[in-house]
């Protein structure tokens, strides 16, 4: 008998341990590819009954049972199966979810506040959702601290303090999806009101954060429609075409059904902006769903005081056939999250290239490049001798945002070691590796010693 028959055993002859793990393991909310490694591959069982679907009954049944024998860290589950309907065969029983729920967040279960404050929420009881919210968000649970966004947002209109709630959530996490989503809350909310100027900011900041496929076609199609009409930012055909153009090429790693599908069902782009979309999928695949009559035809709408809106047009589109990919978003680099690698990464003067007036005293020494290691990283070093090493630093702490050095061992570092900070180089759009340190050494003045800055970009992923 394997591990999981053992468990599955001792939870039929009423082990409360046993069927709270079976309910762990039942749970359809973990990976489904660590349900397949753990359990599908070594029980019969559960390839059957776990591994094509999630299967909610049996989590449900399980998780009951444990919370019967006193489980207390199943009763959120618990109240999850009533809400949903997957305990008995009434189907959901609100009541008896929120009795659970009560109880999760008496023993401080952070869900449970949180799935209290989404039932008061749907009832449109929002004080109570709001008290809910903050007692989850004490807690710093980033789903909550959204939904606080959303109810400030959308049913409250307290701008300011849905700012601050987006703040607390950047200080906890700058890049967690919840994060980003709360700030398309706050970017769409500028955009519903008029507010084009600070809509296309908080959309080109969601940009740099590399928001997931379906918000960024959002995020970015709605930038190109702000630049193509000079809401808010400066009118620009160019770069708002360039800007569809980038999302089409993302799009066409799909079939064109999806792509056509992925590009009307947003419910956020009107009628004209829906067909602007069609219009410019259409001109790049040499298909036939818009006709040039109505492409003439939007393009007087959109430009009535531009004629030669069209032929400006079709120009565009030919050198953005012959663009690839990766320059277009070097060439516009304020909207796209750095590069972590680049396969033709060769030896340059990186530092001059970040900073073409870079002080003369980092004076470039050598440049390796490392086939064998994991990332083949391309690395130069630049030697600073003793008496600049002051203003060396000061230059590094200013413009990419090194820590002070210690005295470690035998060598000045910055404390946490290598690397000590990062920079963004604009003429390739990549991510750089910095670190500035001294040689080995024991001496206190810095005068005395040679120090070293190392940048290095990597040619693979990790």
């Amino acid at each position: 008998m394997n591990k999981i028959d053992d468990i599955w055993q001792q939870a039929h002859d009423g082990n409360k341990d046993a069927q709270a793990q079976l309910a762990w393991l039942f749970n359809p909310e973990r990976t489904m590819q660590v349900i397949k490694d753990e359990s599908c591959n070594n029980n019969q069982f559960f390839a059957n009954n776990q591994c094509q679907t999630p299967n909610y009954e049996d989590f449900c049944f399980w998780t009951k049972k444990a919370v019967d024998q006193n489980v207390v860290d199943q009763l959120h589950n618990t109240g999850f199966c009533y809400e949903k309907g997957y305990l008995g065969t009434t189907g959901k029983n609100l009541n008896l979810a929120m009795q659970y729920y009560y109880k999760a967040a008496d023993t401080d279960v952070v869900q449970a506040k949180y799935s209290l404050g989404n039932i008061f929420f749907k009832q449109h009881h929002y004080q109570q959702a709001e008290n809910w919210y903050l007692k989850a968000a004490q807690q710093n649970y980033l789903p909550a601290l959204k939904m606080l966004v959303h109810l400030y947002l959308s049913k409250l209109d307290q701008k300011q303090t849905a700012l601050n709630v987006i703040n607390k959530m950047n200080e906890i996490s700058v890049f967690e999806s919840e994060t980003i989503n709360a700030e398309n809350l706050l970017a769409n909310y500028y955009l519903e009101n008029g507010d084009y100027h600070n809509a296309y900011l908080v959309y080109a900041k969601i940009m740099k954060k590399d928001p997931d496929f379906s918000l960024k076609l959002h995020v970015q199609t709605t930038l190109a429609w702000l630049i193509l009409n000079g809401y808010g930012i400066e009118q620009n055909i160019s770069k708002a075409i360039d800007l569809y153009y980038d999302c089409y090429r993302d799009l066409n790693l799909i079939d064109h059904d999806e792509l056509i599908k992925e590009i009307t069902k947003a419910e956020y782009i009107n009628k004209q902006e829906k067909l602007w979309n069609l219009m410019f999928v259409d001109i790049i695949s040499d298909s036939d769903y818009v006709t040039a009559n109505e492409k003439l035809d939007l393009l007087t709408t959109f430009f009535p005081d531009n004629p030669d809106a069209l032929t400006q047009f079709d120009k565009q589109i030919a050198q953005l056939k012959q663009t690839k990919i990766r320059d277009l978003k070097i060439k516009y680099a304020e909207y796209f999250p750095p590069f972590q690698y680049d396969p033709d990464l060769t030896c340059r003067d990186f530092l001059r290239e970040f900073d073409a007036n870079a002080p003369d005293f980092f004076q470039y020494d050598n440049c390796k490049v490392n086939d064998g290691g994991q990332t083949r990283p391309v690395s130069v070093t630049y030697k600073i001798e003793g008496k600049y090493a002051k203003q060396a630093h000061q230059y590094i702490a200013k413009t990419m945002g090194i820590g002070e050095l210690k005295l470690i061992c035998c060598a000045w570092v910055t404390e946490g070691g290598y690397p000590s900070t990062y920079l963004t180089n604009p003429k390739d759009n990549l991510r750089y590796m910095v670190s500035f340190s001294s040689e080995e050494t024991i001496e206190y003045d810095w005068n005395k010693i040679t120090f070293y800055l190392v940048i290095s970009g990597d040619r693979d992923s990790v």
